[in-house]
């Protein structure tokens, strides 16, 4: 079966189907063409299909391409912490599908070389963190390579895949994602801006791009008897990846995903400032249970339970 199969393609729409946002919403954001996911859903084996054909075929304007083409990504600003904003691409729903099968095929290859891709995920730092945390034998360094992903060379990126064996068709297919232009809709009609720099932010291929990129450099601290974990006041440190660039915006989202695991529960969100989270629930009883259980895995963390408040949903 390959990358591009119909088969291949369905199993890649349900994992996005089914996945779950930073904000709690099961549901893909909307690219430019404003087709949701209920409506690609909707006509699925067409759409599949469609994907399907042209990726097997070749450009007629350039056959080393797939005849499949990317549309400009939807420009979207969100804030990461306070005071400090960053701009993701929002491709179409159809987009977001090959952009996952080509995210997928190239951890296939990648994980023959290196068993251990991508699987330090945010999650399981954060567990190691609080593992560690609790045995009183652990200090977390937390580092960060400012402006990692705007700013990976395109060249170097494509042969890094190349050095991997990577389908040549996949090759091709990621060279086009990584200079789809970015449409912020704020101006006007909407005006392109070529992207000759980068991984496509927010995107799928862009965590995959951005650990590939740091094999390299790993490899080359390994050779060199460099070891990632570092010794500080006698106490061992964990240099965490790329990846797991944040703990606590990962924290977040594990915190989210509990409390929205309640029955009863309306929605869970992070509010405006970004310093707390909180559940709205039906009844009383049920926020006093989601808050005893809460308690009892995050011990460490603090809660309140308040009751008669105007909420504004909307």
């Amino acid at each position: 079966m390959t990358w591009y199969s119909s088969r291949a393609l369905r199993k890649t729409w349900d994992r996005i189907k089914n996945s779950r946002g930073r904000d709690g919403r099961r549901n893909p954001s909307v690219g430019l063409d404003g087709v949701t996911a209920e409506k690609f859903d909707a006509q699925l084996k067409q759409n599949i299909a469609e994907i399907q054909r042209l990726l097997s075929r070749a450009d007629s304007n350039d056959p080393d391409f797939p005849a499949y083409r990317f549309a400009p990504f939807r420009s979207k600003t969100i804030s990461r912490e306070p005071g400090k904003l960053r701009q993701i691409h929002i491709p179409r729903i159809r987009d977001q599908v090959v952009l996952r099968a080509i995210s997928d095929e190239i951890t296939r290859v990648v994980s023959k070389s290196y068993p251990d891709f991508l699987k330090t995920s945010p999650r399981n730092a954060v567990k190691q963190v609080i593992h560690g945390r609790e045995s009183g034998k652990l200090q977390v360094l937390r580092a960060d390579v400012n402006k990692y992903y705007p700013s990976i060379p395109h060249p170097l990126m494509l042969k890094t895949l190349a050095d991997f064996q990577v389908d040549p068709r996949v090759i091709r297919m990621t060279q086009r994602a990584l200079t789809v232009p970015l449409r912020d809709t704020r101006l006007g009609k909407g005006a392109d801006k070529k992207n000759t720099l980068g991984t496509p932010t927010g995107t799928s291929l862009s965590t995959v791009l951005g650990e590939c990129y740091l094999l390299d450099l790993e490899s080359s601290l390994k050779l060199k008897n460099i070891n990632l974990s570092l010794k500080f006041n006698k106490l061992p440190i964990i240099f965490l990846p790329i990846l797991v660039k944040v703990v606590v915006e990962t924290l977040i989202g594990i915190l989210i995903d509990f409390l929205e695991d309640f029955d009863n529960v309306i929605f869970s969100r992070l509010t405006g400032s970004g310093s707390c989270i909180y559940s709205v629930f039906e009844k009383k009883e049920h926020a006093v249970n989601a808050q005893n259980k809460f308690q009892q895995s995050f011990s460490n963390l603090w809660t309140r339970l308040s009751e008669n408040n105007l909420v504004k949903l909307f």
